[in-house]
């Protein structure tokens, strides 16, 4: 539920980005954050849960909305899920106002989307709320894969009641991402129509920023190391080639977000 701050006329809403593991949630997000203008959003930011780590960062519209004349911030996570336990979704879905859910569109990767659904609904089912009562973008990423599933095919296996609010998004080159961003916020000022806020047009357009041509890589420095102010996390699942041969997709990261270079690392496994 929104936190409404009267004294500094300042609503706060929690958007949490949801899905299986490597379908593109922490992709859709560094993306969103790099397109935000500077002066309307706070830093990104990561924090260890566990096994996995909490990636967040906030905005604020930067016109008053409603007749009140109230700020609005928006509050997005995510969890990069790693090795182990389960995610704590539940936890991190406390007090949500909307939700993404980052589908995969590989085939191989359906089952794991179905059973991240499944993890939604009963996540939310602990607070007594249904898909069908909170603002939720269904997104299925990965639409640049050849092989890639048909829309209607994953919403069938998964929110077959939400066919409408499905979208097909390509988050590593952002496409549909800010679309599915926007339909979460206009549903969250609608909800909020009945408080301080209400039923301003927000549109994403006077946030963000022009596209930006992506620089070169800085080179690694002798002995391997990363460039100082540099950081390298996983970009998905490691893929057995043939040849005893293993790729793994990497992502290359500024510490402040605003660049980053996605490349594959290819190992060989001896025996």
């Amino acid at each position: 539920m929104a936190l409404v701050n009267d004294v500094k006329r300042e609503i706060n809403a929690k958007i949490v980005y949801v899905g299986p593991k490597g379908a593109g949630k922490t992709t859709a997000i560094r993306y969103i954050f790099r397109k935000i203008k500077p002066e309307c959003r706070s830093e990104l930011k990561t924090s260890q849960m566990g096994d996995h780590q909490l990636v967040f960062f906030d905005f604020a519209y930067p016109q008053p909305v409603g007749p009140g004349g109230y700020t609005i911030r928006f509050h997005l996570y995510t969890i990069l899920i790693g090795n182990g336990a389960a995610p704590p979704w539940k936890m991190l879905l406390k007090g949500a106002d909307g939700l993404v859910f980052m589908a995969d569109s590989a085939p191989e990767r359906l089952e794991d989307t179905v059973a991240s659904c499944a993890q939604l609904y009963e996540a939310l089912s602990h607070y007594g709320i249904g898909t069908d009562s909170i603002p939720l973008s269904i997104q299925c990423n990965k639409r640049d894969l050849a092989d890639a599933l048909p829309v209607p095919r994953i919403v069938a296996d998964t929110f077959p009641h939400l066919a409408g609010a499905a979208m097909p998004v390509t988050a590593l080159t952002g496409e549909g991402v800010l679309d599915g961003l926007q339909k979460v916020v206009r549903a969250i000022l609608h909800n909020l129509g009945q408080t301080a806020a209400g039923t301003a047009e927000v549109t994403t357009e006077e946030l963000t920023v022009a596209d930006r041509q992506a620089g070169p890589v800085p080179p690694a420095p002798a002995g391997g190391a990363v460039a100082s102010g540099f950081s390298v996390e996983s970009a998905g699942e490691p893929v057995m080639l043939e040849d005893g041969m293993l790729s793994v997709p990497l992502r290359l990261v500024d510490a402040s977000g605003a660049c980053t270079a996605e490349f594959r690392l290819a190992i060989t496994i001896l025996s």
